[in-house]
């Protein structure tokens, strides 16, 4: 067997748990943001011992590996939470309006591995933002919200002393319950 073919076989070696029906309708409600092959859904998630998890990817597994080429369990710069801990989901606070999130992904990357770009908020403020390639996640300014960015601007304001995003986690499952 050739290298190719090992590795590529070993991009879905990975066993998730079915999405329970619930959940994803739950999920589905959720206005997705769009990057070529895959649909994020920034979500807040309710775990089963009773914490919310804020800045959360909830994604089918096929597609994320996809996409983005290793594990969340293998990348040290991701975090990963099981979808078997999870019993509600619901649209994250924190993310970007989903048309902001999707101009910026079809922008692309302003360098390798990140992007850059600048929001501007409904009181007419603006804020830089620098990220990983996942851009739906963001800390408003003080008295703002996410909900509250009008237009983005793709590769502007490194000059403007940006703000880092902030981290999150992916939550995989593979298939749906009940799903044919």
């Amino acid at each position: 067997m050739c290298a190719f073919w090992s590795k590529k076989k070993k991009r879905h070696d990975r066993s998730y748990a079915a999405l329970a029906r619930e959940l994803a309708e739950q999920l589905d409600s959720i206005e997705p943001s769009h990057d070529a092959n895959i649909e994020y859904r920034p979500c807040r998630v309710l775990l089963n011992d009773g914490r919310w998890l804020d800045r959360v990817y909830v994604v089918d597994a096929d597609t994320y590996i996809e996409t983005w080429g290793i594990w969340p369990e293998d990348d040290p710069g991701k975090a990963a939470l099981p979808i078997t801990q999870v019993v509600k989901i619901e649209e994250s606070p924190t993310r970007l309006p989903a048309a902001l999130a999707t101009h910026l992904y079809k922008a692309g990357e302003s360098g390798m591995g990140y992007c850059q770009f600048t929001l501007e908020f409904r009181d007419g403020q603006r804020q830089a933002y620098v990220t990983g390639n996942a851009v739906d996640f963001i800390s408003a300014p003080p008295g703002l919200h996410a909900s509250d960015a009008v237009s983005v601007f793709p590769h502007q304001g490194r000059e403007c002393n940006p703000v880092q995003g902030p981290a999150y986690s992916w939550c995989l499952y593979r298939g749906r319950e009940g799903a044919s």
